[in-house]
């Protein structure tokens, strides 16, 4: 079941975004994920996970680690996979620390029912 629907007007086309559980969708499985990126090579490591499904949200952030992204995956081994094709060949990468999701609270600004 769909958390919520917003209807947004965009020019003449009516885009509808949902909001869902992931697992809900077939994505039980959630992970974070924060890299450390050498700015020269920050625009060009980010074009190879942007275009992967899994990936969710991609962002550019300050501090230490300049990159937060979060992803979802049908299973465990499936995260892995993605981790590997999706960090392995990135150059400038000097860290990779992923996290697996195991309760999430709130959702796109919504409290998430137990």
């Amino acid at each position: 079941m769909l958390a919520q629907g917003v209807l947004i007007h965009c020019g003449h086309v009516f885009h509808l975004r949902l909001f869902a559980e992931p697992g809900m969708l077939g994505y039980p499985v959630e992970s974070r994920f924060q890299l450390r990126v050498e700015h020269v090579h920050l625009d060009a490591a980010l074009r190879h996970p942007a275009g992967d499904p899994s990936v969710r949200h991609l962002v550019v952030t300050t501090g230490k680690d300049n990159v937060l992204g979060y992803s979802s995956h049908t299973t465990t081994a499936d995260m892995h996979d993605f981790h590997d094709r999706a960090f392995s060949a990135l150059e400038g990468v000097r860290e990779v620390q992923t996290a697996l999701l195991i309760r999430t609270y709130k959702r796109a600004g919504h409290l998430v029912p137990r």
